[in-house]
Parts: structure tokens; C-alpha cells; sequence
């Protein structure tokens, strides 16, 4: 079975777009917002520095955002990194319907599943 990457890429896409560069220093200052998910659920994001390659930190099982806080500043100075709290986790919402593998790719055709 392939799944498709395209929803989470939309996703980190939107993220990113909210990054706002501060031209006196030439880094981002830290964003935190949420952004909406295909299914509804808000899906809480930091992001800080700036730079021509973005890090995206996503945590493991049993924790938040807040597991990369210590080496999102370092990284920062170089780098735009894009820190997310995976739904049920953190700030993100907990409500979804489905929590099967093949729906987070939720707006895949074929629900989620490639060819």
C-alpha cells in the first residue's frame, strides 16, 4: 500500500505561509496559531527563524511541540523550523471521527490510500 504525501505538504505549506520575516533582522519572529486540518481539527504550530530550508519537527508518541523546544532556538538562527503538535497531542484538537493510518491523509482519493 503508497499513501500520498500531498494533504500533510498542504498542510505544512499553510503553515509557513504565516511566517512573517522581520526585515531589520532577517529572522522570523515565533508564530504560534493553529491551522485547520482537512477532517476540522485545529492542529496547533510554532514557527521561528528564517532561511532557504525549512525543518519540520514533529514529535513522537506520548508528547507535544514542546519535546524540540531546546534545539529550535539553535536551529532557528540558520533555518526556518516549523514545530507541530500531531492531533490528540498538545494544543491540537482531539476530536476526530477516524484516527485509522489511512485517513490522515484525509482528501486523498480513495481515503488516503495511492494506487
Amino acid at each position: 500500500m503508497v499513501y500520498r504525501v500531498l494533504p500533510p505538504v498542504v498542510l505544512m505549506l499553510s503553515l509557513l505561509a504565516g511566517c512573517r520575516s522581520n526585515p531589520e533582522t532577517g529572522s522570523a519572529a515565533a508564530v504560534t496559531g493553529t491551522v485547520v486540518a482537512p477532517d476540522g481539527l485545529a492542529i496547533a504550530y510554532d514557527v521561528r527563524g528564517a532561511g532557504a530550508t525549512t525543518l519540520v519537527f514533529i514529535h513522537g508518541w506520548c508528547c507535544d511541540r514542546s519535546f524540540w523546544r531546546n534545539q529550535l532556538d539553535a536551529l532557528a538562527e540558520g533555518y526556518r523550523v516549523v514545530s507541530i503538535d500531531l492531533a490528540g497531542h498538545g494544543e491540537s484538537g482531539a476530536g476526530r471521527t477516524s484516527w485509522a493510518v489511512a485517513s490522515l491523509g484525509g482528501g486523498c482519493a480513495g481515503g488516503g490510500r495511492g494506487a
